[in-house]
């Protein structure tokens, strides 16, 4: 019996054509892009949030930076704001250390061209007065702009809004963060009475008397009519714990204490009267240890009498009481 060999035809082959390998490499190809794209978006993700913190860290700084009045003074105190606004203060600011002497040392702490965190670069700093909200008084602000080298978004741009004073000349005589909220206290520029709170970026009178300065809250005559104020309203600040100073106007008075201010040691309340308790002054000619009611130092009384002088030396002076949370 003769046995027949057949051999398959090429349709029924088995193993992989052309088009198959071509598809597969298709598919693989499109799930390897997927898959880069994936990476590349998250790793983009991640340096765009990283970006995004760190212009805020660097928005934070020069925001705290901006309020301490005293730095902001030593940074721009005397520059001039143009008579057209908006006015460009400054057009390359560097935030500089401070010495032991309260001037502008030599040490750099943000500045254009470098590096925030090796990360992100300060590009620009400028200042900028923007808008008059009183006489002598403008806001400005603080504009950076930076930049990342990866990232969805490689250029970020924060402004700080300031306070700025100025003199009749148009120099700057004193600055500050403005309307910005930190630990629940909003910071403005200091005022002497704080009655023009507003325009000094303070949301309330209480708000900027508690800002940890010198604040004159009442004032009177050498008889004690009062010129300013109230003494119960200093009694009140007294009570909710506030430290107290009373200062002697220039010409006020002839002698040894006039024009001088004294922080009180302590304060007494007497008959209607508030007494302020100073130290001695021993090593001063005429203004030694004087005695009332066995109680040693110098005292002011709210109804303008001083005692300077052992034993018994009074004299009448205008006072201003000024108190600091």
């Amino acid at each position: 019996m003769k046995q027949h060999l057949y051999l398959p035809n090429s349709a029924g082959r088995k193993g992989f054509t052309l088009i198959g390998v071509l598809l597969a490499v298709g598919v693989v190809s499109l799930v390897a892009m997927g898959i880069s794209v994936a990476v590349t978006n998250g790793v983009d993700g991640m340096s765009h949030m990283r970006n995004v913190a760190l212009a805020e860290d660097v928005s934070g700084l020069v925001s705290g930076l901006m309020g301490d009045p005293d730095y902001c003074r030593a940074h721009f105190g005397g520059q001039t704001i143009g008579s057209t606004l908006p006015s460009v203060i400054a057009s390359s600011v560097v935030f500089k250390e401070i010495s032991s002497g309260g001037t502008l040392g030599a040490g750099d702490i943000i500045k254009p061209g470098t590096k925030y965190q090796n990360v992100l670069e300060v590009q620009s700093i400028s200042l900028k007065a923007e808008n008059v909200i009183g006489p002598h008084r403008y806001l400005g602000s603080l504009n950076l702009t930076l930049k990342g080298n990866t990232g969805y978004g490689l250029y970020f741009n924060r402004s700080i809004p300031l306070q700025i004073a100025t003199d009749m000349a148009g120099k700057i005589t004193d600055c500050s963060r403005a309307a910005e909220v930190v630990h629940g206290t909003t910071q403005g520029v200091w005022s002497e009475t704080c009655d023009d709170f507003a325009a000094k970026g303070w949301p309330a009178k209480d708000s900027c008397l508690k800002d940890g300065r010198w604040h004159k809250v009442y004032s009177h005559t050498s008889t004690g009519t009062p010129t300013y104020g109230s003494m119960s309203a200093l009694i009140k600040d007294i009570d909710e714990g506030a430290d107290v100073k009373v200062s002697i106007p220039a010409g006020g008075f002839v002698g040894t204490a006039d024009a001088h201010s004294e922080r009180c040691v302590s304060t007494i309340r007497d008959n209607g009267m508030l007494l302020c308790l100073g130290s001695a002054r021993l090593g001063v000619t005429d203004w030694v240890t004087p005695v009332s009611d066995a109680t040693g130092g110098v005292v002011y009384y709210s109804t303008g009498r001083l005692i300077y002088h052992a034993p018994s030396t009074v004299v009448n002076v205008p006072l201003n009481w000024h108190v600091k949370f």
